[in-house]
């Protein structure tokens, strides 16, 4: 049976696939909207000057102006929101791809060791390859607890940068492991070398701060685009009525 923690990380991983096609469907419909708002916007421009004579006999000219400003306004807004989700879905990947790796249950050696302590026993040593890098040094045991003082000394010592050289070949073998993924990338984008380190190498604060960011953007250039079309409409209306 599974720990509650192990449970509930297990439980949240399997719910990203769902969640991930939640999301696309929510953006998805945002897209769509704006499409649908933007076209009306670009109809309603083209008509206005189209027929900018007629109109002013049936609303005032202040009335026509404000119209065609807010409308063109619906028209900045939803290009920029479109914009806006193309920079929020390629940081969503990242922060996806890292929620997935982190509860994941991959079991990644440690690749940034600590260092170890002076005082470290034989069979602690050991106890850390296993739990490091599962790396079983059990059978060493045995030998060590057949040597004098001196050589069970030497032994811990040896082991010691045993442990330290496994830590270094990992890291060499990691970062190795993301240079090949980022060419990869490199390639399949054709971005260039330094701004695919940028964007690849990117700290996860950053990438969550400029998530937030963009985020940030999509709602407002959302609301402000929907809220310029209606006024737009609002004031031809009312202006229609009252004129």
């Amino acid at each position: 049976m599974k720990n509650p923690f192990e449970l509930i990380r297990e439980i949240e991983y399997n719910n990203l696939e769902t969640s991930r096609k939640n999301f696309q469907t929510n953006i998805s419909n945002i897209e769509s909207f704006i499409i649908w708002i933007v076209s009306f916007a670009i109809t309603g421009i083209g008509l206005m000057i189209s027929n900018l004579e007629k109109l002013k006999l049936a609303i005032s000219y202040e009335n026509v102006k404000c119209v065609l400003v807010f409308f063109v306004c619906t028209l900045i807004f939803g290009i920029f929101n479109r914009y806006s989700i193309f920079r929020f879905l390629i940081l969503s990947q990242r922060i996806e791809n890292y929620v997935k790796l982190s509860l994941s249950n991959s079991d990644f050696p440690e690749i940034n060791p600590n260092k170890l302590p002076n005082d470290i026993n034989f069979s602690e040593l050991i106890d850390k390859f296993k739990l490091d890098y599962d790396l079983d040094y059990s059978n060493h045991f045995e030998v060590y607890e057949k040597l004098n003082s001196t050589e069970k000394i030497k032994a811990i010592n040896d082991l010691k940068a045993r442990y330290y050289e496994v830590g270094e070949f990992l890291h060499k073998t990691y970062n190795e492991g993301l240079e090949n993924v980022r060419n990869i990338y490199k390639e399949a984008y054709g971005i260039s070398e330094s701004k695919s380190r940028k964007i690849f190498y990117m700290k996860q604060s950053k990438i969550s701060k400029n998530f937030n960011l963009w985020k940030c953007f999509v709602d407002l250039s959302f609301i402000f685009s929907c809220l310029s079309f209606i006024i737009a409409i609002l004031i031809l209306v009312i202006g229609t009525f009252y004129n």
